[in-house]
Order: C-alpha cells, then sequence, then structure tokens
C-alpha cells in the first residue's frame, strides 16, 4: 500500500480497499504530492466498479469542500456494501466522505472534525463583497449539512448547531451523536503534537489548518507516541582508526 492514497483489489475483485492518508484537494501541481483529487478517485473507482464490499481507511485533515463532495458522491453511488474505519483524524470534509458509508467505526483513541466552511486565503473587497462571500458559504453548507443529517438522522438545525460550535469528536461522542456507528475498542491510534505540528499515526498535519484545535483535548485521548531517537552520525575516518586502536589495545 502507498503511504497516502491507494486502492486495493482482493477477493478477485469482490473487495476493495480506499485508503485516504493525506488532504483532499482539486488540483496537484505534483502528482508525487500526498493529496487526493476527484480525478484520480474518479479513475480508481473505474477499476473497482465491480466491488461488492468496500473497506475505505481515513487519515485526513480534509481540505477542499468541492473537491470532497465529488468523493462523497461517487462513494454514495457505488453499489457495494461501504465500511469506514478513521484510522486517526477525519477532518471537515473527509469526515463527509466518510458519511457515504453505510457503517463508521472510530477508536476511542481517534477524532472527527465537524464545522462551517472557511475561506482560508488573503481577501481584498468591500461590504458588499463580504456579504456576498457570507451568502456563498451559507449555500456551500447546505450540501454538507443534507450529508450529515442523512447519516445521523438528526435534523438540519441540529447538525448547523453542532458545525458551529467547530465540533472535535472523539470517538464515543461521535457514536453518540450519530456521526459513526460503533467504536473498535481494541485500535489505539498513536500521536503526538511537535511545535506545529500534530503527527497522527504516521501521518503529519499542521495545526495551523485548523480552527481552535483543542490541544489539551488532543493531549489526553491519544496513545502519546515516542519520538524516535536520532540516528548517530556516521564516524569519520580518524574516528574509525582511533576506535580499532583501543579496541586492539584491550
Amino acid at each position: 500500500m502507498s503511504k497516502w492514497f491507494n486502492f486495493v483489489n482482493k477477493d478477485n475483485g469482490e473487495t476493495a480497499e480506499i485508503y485516504i492518508y493525506g488532504a483532499i484537494v482539486d488540483y496537484k501541481w505534483d502528482e508525487t504530492d500526498p493529496e487526493v483529487t476527484p480525478i484520480e478517485f474518479r479513475d480508481k473507482m473505474l477499476e473497482i466498479q465491480n466491488a461488492k464490499t468496500l473497506k475505505l481507511f481515513i487519515n485526513s485533515p480534509g481540505g477542499n469542500v468541492f473537491a470532497g463532495l465529488s468523493i462523497y458522491h461517487m462513494l454514495k453511488r457505488h453499489v457495494a456494501n461501504k465500511t469506514c474505519y478513521v484510522d486517526g483524524i477525519a477532518a471537515s470534509i473527509s469526515s463527509v466522505i466518510a458519511m457515504a458509508c453505510n457503517k463508521i467505526i472510530i477508536p476511542k483513541t481517534a477524532m472527527l472534525l465537524a464545522h462551517k466552511p472557511l475561506i482560508a486565503s488573503f481577501l481584498v473587497g468591500n461590504a458588499d463583497d463580504f456579504r456576498r462571500i457570507a451568502d456563498d458559504l451559507d449555500k456551500v453548507e447546505v450540501p454538507i449539512v443534507e450529508a450529515y443529517a442523512a447519516k445521523t438522522g438528526l435534523t438540519a438545525d441540529k447538525i448547523r448547531e453542532i458545525m458551529a460550535k467547530d465540533a472535535y469528536m472523539t470517538g464515543e461522542e461521535a457514536v453518540n451523536l450519530g456521526f459513526a456507528d460503533a467504536l473498535d475498542e481494541n485500535k489505539k491510534i498513536k500521536a503526538s503534537i511537535d511545535g506545529d505540528n500534530v503527527i497522527v499515526n504516521g501521518q503529519t498535519f499542521n495545526l495551523k489548518s485548523y480552527k481552535d484545535f483543542p490541544v489539551d483535548k488532543f493531549k489526553n485521548l491519544f496513545v502519546q507516541e515516542k519520538p524516535e531517537p536520532p540516528e548517530p552520525e556516521p564516524l569519520n575516518d580518524i574516528e574509525i582508526f582511533e576506535r580499532e586502536y583501543e579496541h586492539n589495545l584491550n
């Protein structure tokens, strides 16, 4: 399996595994970038169109709303029985993608984030421009609310209330609210915080990409990873000679 985004066919094509371990974007400038686009997702979906079972594994900070909604609808249209496993964080639009599955399984030590759509850019404009932007954001919110409501059974008003609070849900909270169906009692998610970065199951996400990230809640929730010791510097020729000399003396 590749580190970030991969499809795996099993059982003569009847079972497929989908791994989304990166951000959701509409376009990649470099094919080696660790992101997922709707176009490559579509191409991979064509290879597994006859699968009867789909297993989706997510560890993603989210990303572009429209790219994520495209992936959500592609999954919804697939006739297979779909199960999503949250392998760390299903944040923002990646949590919406999870809603396309028939069943969502999340460990206690994992997180799901639902929030109102954001604009992350430097904007220049007058009051009328910003009012139009706010109106557009309200429209973008509609399909997100519908996706959450269809999965959870909650009302649209309740979903909007949850999103307005930037809801960082633990596994138990996600199950209690209907954003997930079952807890994985056995899996422990390892994570740590290093400066502005959060590392979850080996994937690095920038904390500046999140609004009001609950650092204390995060630290209490996850099994803290111990950083690996640095690799020792290689010995130079003089040090090698000195060690061999000392060894011979002994």
